[in-house]
């Protein structure tokens, strides 16, 4: 299709916004675009389903937030996966050395030499602390919008510009 053509000559263009969203999110898209190799699918479309029935999507927006809720929770367990994987197996490299001891003191031995791998301990900060962040940010949009959705028609929406004649105080910093 070529680039210059206007979108609304898009053969989708005319087809109903719910249509578009089934499109969309044809069962396994979210998960083919979130799973690597050796996660669960099974497990993932349980997430999905259960934050589905939880949070309840009324429309293409919502559905699509909590989409991003499921990839954002995914990628924490994820990582805590792999965090659990990276103490294990430097626990099962020091085996020999420290065998004398009894298991949590091996993890603590473990945490302490990957903890000396700064690369690690940075990675590992940045891709959680992204989830965690993607997460609540998420979350709260979804909430709020499901809130200003239920309120009675009539009922001011605090998203909109105040009516004419209405103008807020002007504050200098100081």
């Amino acid at each position: 299709m070529p680039t210059d053509q206007p979108i609304a000559a898009h053969p989708d263009a005319a087809r109903p916004a719910d249509t578009l969203q089934s499109a969309i999110s044809a069962p396994g898209m979210l998960a083919k675009s979130v799973l690597i190799r050796g996660e669960s699918l099974h497990r993932f479309n349980c997430l999905l389903a259960m934050y589905q029935a939880i949070l309840k999507p009324r429309n293409a927006v919502e559905k699509g937030l909590v989409d991003t809720l499921v990839e954002a929770r995914w990628g924490q367990m994820r990582f805590e996966s792999i965090d659990t994987a990276a103490i294990n197996l430097e626990i099962d490299r020091q085996s020999a050395a420290v065998s004398a001891y009894d298991g949590p003191t091996r993890a603590h031995l473990a945490i302490l030499t990957l903890a000396g791998k700064t690369g690690y301990n940075q990675a590992m900060r940045r891709y959680i602390g992204r989830n965690n962040r993607q997460f609540a940010v998420v979350l709260q949009q979804l909430r709020r919008m499901q809130k200003e959705e239920s309120r009675p028609a009539g009922h001011p929406n605090p998203l909109e510009p105040p009516p004419d004649g209405i103008h807020f105080a002007e504050t200098k910093p100081n």
